[in-house]
């Protein structure tokens, strides 16, 4: 059975850690990272491809299954729901 296909939002340290956490564990299979698109400076983080955050929805389905928010705890529920 295959792994469902992740996108992790977020390219700080937090998402960095969570990809590590995933990939050791085997939870799913990281398929990229994504970001609003005034914060996108490169297309590729840790190898994998960067989405704009605004195009996510079409592309559901397609590339990935699940999406993680991986924002520092500081505001955390705050800043989930508005992503």
């Amino acid at each position: 059975m295959s792994k469902e296909r992740l996108i992790i939002i977020g390219m700080s340290s937090t998402a960095e850690h969570l990809f590590s956490f995933v990939e050791a564990h085997g939870l799913f299979e990281v398929v990229g990272f994504a970001v609003n698109r005034d914060y996108r400076d490169k297309d590729r983080f840790l190898g994998l491809p960067m989405y704009d955050l605004e195009g996510l929805k079409t592309l559901e389905g397609e590339i990935f299954d699940r999406v993680f928010v991986a924002v520092f705890w500081n505001a955390l529920n705050s800043d989930r729901r508005k992503i």
